[in-house]
């Protein structure tokens, strides 16, 4: 099902859209699940699973493979009609919204891959603390967070970089499964070379 402003069946939007968004979604369409989400699927099982910043879908349709219900969401109307020529259509509700504006229910597991540092700092520490509330009991988190030596870590940036002792303290509440760090050069989705410093994680609501 596609809601707020999604398209139907397989055509593209006929509003104006985003050019970068659309590019990255045709990018990325087709490409494998990364395999934090596969690892944090396995964890589960199955049940409610919200994907945030879904792109293309390539963690979207995993999950539905898998036999999840899923809430993808993405502030992208062309997110919309990628995930509508996916299979399991009933099990799949679309929303396009940011993920400062959506109000989360409550979930099995909760996939943001690259999403949350696009949220402004502002708005940042208050997002995070809503999906974990979101989060059922032995429910699971796969999420990643920039660090401070990312490239794009410069003044007047709009996204949010947090420290390892950060992100640590904001997930003080669940068992943390995994924390890596990644901090080299490595290439983005538009095939440009940057220098990426990220924290990956998988964490459980123990209660």
């Amino acid at each position: 099902m596609i809601a707020a402003g999604g398209s139907g069946a397989s055509e593209l939007p006929s509003v104006p859209d985003d050019a970068a968004a659309r590019k990255f979604i045709q990018l990325t369409k087709g490409q494998p699940p990364w395999p934090r989400l596969v690892r944090a699927a396995d964890q589960v099982g199955g049940g409610d699973a919200l994907d945030l910043g879904c792109g293309a879908g390539r963690d979207t349709e995993h999950l539905l493979n898998r036999g999840f219900t899923v809430t993808a969401v993405d502030s992208s109307a062309w997110a919309g009609a990628a995930l509508s020529q996916m299979p399991h259509q009933a099990r799949l509700d679309f929303i396009q919204s940011r993920i400062e504006d959506f109000q989360p229910m409550t979930y099995d597991l909760i996939n943001a891959q690259y999403a949350l540092p696009f949220i402004c700092s502002d708005l940042f520490k208050g997002c995070v603390a809503r999906l974990i509330a979101a989060l059922r009991p032995k429910a699971v988190l796969a999420a990643n967070f920039f660090g401070p030596h990312d490239e794009w870590n410069v003044a007047g940036d709009h996204r949010t970089f947090v420290t390892r002792a950060e992100v640590e303290a904001m997930l003080t509440d669940l068992e943390l499964m995994e924390l890596s760090e990644e901090d080299k050069d490595g290439e983005t989705a538009f095939g440009t070379t940057k220098h990426w410093h990220v924290y990956h994680v998988i964490a459980r609501r123990t209660a």
